[in-house]
């Protein structure tokens, strides 16, 4: 997955950048790190919480204020553009509509599996005091065809591009429609009823509403001996063949016989007015589909995000227990004490395990007369919590959302290709040593996850820091082959020139476990 962000408060155009199994974010204070972290759980309260807008500001995770707090001042257009990125994308089904007694009918077609490399950039406007979708962008890598979509005030579909050709009039009388507010809308082309037979059997109906355009093109332009129906059946097919692909179309054409290979062959290779209409025809009946692909593919992503932040709830002697069954930590741990005594026997045996493995000490909880105390073991001997530095304690929430990542089964993760999880400074208040035992948590979470099946959902870690002692430490794994240098980067936020914005670029490691084009004196102080 790559993420990309333009006019978010300080960052005024980072392009989208890979978010690998490790990406760390570091730079000077109010730099812009914190707002491309915390887009990530933003994204999650916005799909997660019924809105009118597609982006939530301010909500139970991370709070952005509002788009006015928002959107840079620097930016004149006053627009907050984001894009998502991915390869791999399942583009399975085509969608068909009929009307039956003045009711649209949807009907799906199972196809072949295919996978499509693409990428999604929806810009948010304010309009009426509400966010309000502004353009949608799509491109499809793998054919190089861009889609332009322009939107009303009121959400509706205003105007279609496709590589920079408008092209609204090939939908010939049928309309485009956005589902809702949604980050990741669903589109849709609604026919009019006249393109529909009278008394047609809707079961007998295999056209999209972008079926009878293509079939009008080539009832003009192929031998009247070739009889409707078999016209018809060619143009469902060239549709659901997926995006235009001259190759795959002539395939599509040959098997419906020979004069009718040939016709097209013309009108593929030798009549480019022609092509252009049966290319922008066919990308046009498939742009429901994608935006369908899209959402199903980065929708789990993004809503199964977890998060913790920096300012991390004060440990307490004893807690007040609640009856609650608590499957997530909040930002700011405030409720671990909880969600280690909703954990079972052998999972919480599981987590004091791994700390112990870590950081040479495991972790207990007690209830007792409504009350719950967490406890360190070191040795056989339990000390709570409170008694053992503030350090200990910060860490711990920290912690227990890296092994979590790992080990939760909600439905949302399980349905994403990925899974993310954005920390911010998780060094506070920790000895370097210990900075380098989180750095090594990291590192082996990464390996076990990639190395228990190379096709499940593979945790990535996106965390904010100004650890010294981290960064190096995981130089030095890849230094000892132990961490891939294509697994882990290091994204720096500089100021720009003008000191106004941020610039942002991907600083990698070599094999050597050096970074590359690292700026002199980073993390030193001026010169006296």
């Amino acid at each position: 997955m790559k993420f990309g962000v333009t006019n978010l408060r300080r960052l005024r155009n980072v392009a989208p950048i890979d978010i690998k199994p490790i990406t760390l974010l570091v730079g000077k204070n109010s730099g812009g790190k914190s707002s491309f972290l915390r887009s990530f759980p933003l994204f999650r309260q916005s799909l997660l919480t019924r809105t009118s807008s597609p982006i939530l500001w301010f909500g139970d995770l991370v709070d952005f204020g509002s788009f006015d707090a928002s959107v840079s001042r620097f930016n004149k257009a006053d627009e907050v553009t984001f894009t998502f990125s991915a390869s791999g994308i399942g583009f399975e089904e085509q969608e068909y509509y009929y009307f039956i007694d003045d009711f649209p009918v949807v009907q799906r077609s199972s196809q072949k599996a295919r996978l499509i490399s693409a990428s999604f950039t929806p810009t948010i406007v304010r309009r009426q005091e509400k966010n309000r979708l502004s353009i949608l962008e799509y491109h499809v890598s793998d054919k190089d065809i861009k889609v332009k979509i322009q939107m009303t005030d009121e959400g509706l579909v205003q105007e279609i591009y496709i590589n920079g050709v408008e092209s609204s009039k090939f939908l010939e009388g049928a309309k485009m429609v956005s589902s809702g507010a949604s980050l990741f809308p669903e589109l849709r082309i609604i026919p009019n009823k006249e393109q529909v037979p009278v008394g047609a059997p809707w079961r007998h109906l295999s056209s999209s509403a972008l079926v009878a355009p293509l079939f009008k093109i080539l009832r003009q332009n192929i031998d009247g001996r070739v009889r409707d129906p078999s016209l018809q059946e060619l143009a469902r097919r060239m549709i659901s063949s997926g995006f235009p692909d001259t190759e795959a179309l002539l395939a599509v054409a040959r098997s419906s016989g020979k004069m009718v290979g040939e016709r097209m062959r013309y009108m593929l290779l030798q009549n480019s007015n022609l092509r252009d209409r049966i290319f922008t025809t066919i990308t046009l009946s498939n742009i429901p589909l994608l935006s369908r692909s899209i959402g199903n593919h980065f929708k789990p992503i993004l809503s199964s995000v977890l998060y913790i932040g920096p300012a991390r709830a004060r440990s307490e002697r004893y807690y007040r227990y609640q009856d609650l069954a608590v499957d997530e930590i909040d930002p700011d741990g405030q409720n671990f004490a909880m969600f280690l005594n909703s954990l079972s026997r052998s999972k919480l045996e599981a987590f004091s395990n791994w700390v112990e493995s870590l950081f040479g000490y495991g972790v207990s909880v007690t209830q007792k007369t409504g009350h719950i105390s967490i406890s360190l073991i070191d040795r056989g001997i339990e000390t709570n919590i409170v008694d053992v530095g503030y350090g200990v304690s910060q860490v711990l929430p920290v912690l227990g959302q890296i092994w979590w990542a790992r080990e939760r089964t909600s439905p949302r993760a399980r349905n994403a290709s990925i899974s993310i999880l954005a920390i911010e400074q998780p060094e506070l208040h920790l000895h370097p040593a210990h900075q380098a035992l989180l750095a090594d948590a990291l590192v082996e979470e990464a390996k076990a996850s990639r190395a228990r099946n190379t096709n499940a959902r593979t945790i990535h870690y996106l965390i904010e820091t100004h650890s010294e002692t981290l960064v190096n430490r995981l130089g030095e794994f890849i230094a000892a082959g132990r961490l891939s240098p294509d697994d882990v980067q290091v994204v720096l936020f500089e100021p720009s020139e003008d000191g106004l914005m941020t610039d942002v670029r991907v600083v990698p490691f070599d094999n050597n476990g050096s970074l590359v084009n690292w700026p002199f004196g980073f993390f030193q102080p001026p010169v006296i």
